[in-house]
């Protein structure tokens, strides 16, 4: 699902808009109409929102769970933000370790597959990387 996004007033940085524009979309919700302070964000009218959120075009490499545990991620992480090869994207923790989530690839991130958080298993997708060589 994707819709229509309008924003009135301050207040919601634009990762946590497009978190929920994602939660959104998995939920399968028809619409929403949200108020934080004096943000307001309303989602319907199929079509506007999937341009302003498209991932940057090439091909996605995915970034997999090094190990089993509880996903941690080092930062907020939006569509689009630039991320090196030697990026870390976050933690895997287990009762024993941790183990960085590292993007082993330069690109951009077109999307963070696992929320904060979730346990995951050893290969799991995590993060999904546009521009990347495989």
């Amino acid at each position: 699902m994707t819709g229509e996004a309008s924003v009135a007033g301050g207040g919601l940085a634009e990762a946590d808009l497009r978190r929920l524009i994602d939660v959104f979309r998995e939920t399968g919700r028809r619409s929403l109409d949200l108020r934080v302070g004096d943000t307001r964000l309303k989602l319907g009218a199929p079509g506007a929102v999937a341009a302003e959120v498209a991932a940057p075009a090439g091909p996605a490499v995915s970034v997999a769970s090094p190990g089993v545990g509880h996903f941690q991620a080092a930062q907020d992480w939006a569509p689009g933000a630039q991320v090196s090869a030697d990026t870390v994207l976050g933690r895997v923790r287990s009762v024993w370790k941790v183990k960085n989530v590292v993007a082993g690839t330069a690109g951009t991130i077109s999307r963070q597959i696992v929320r904060d958080g979730a346990f995951v298993e050893y290969g799991e997708t995590i993060f999904e990387i546009a521009g990347g060589a495989a």
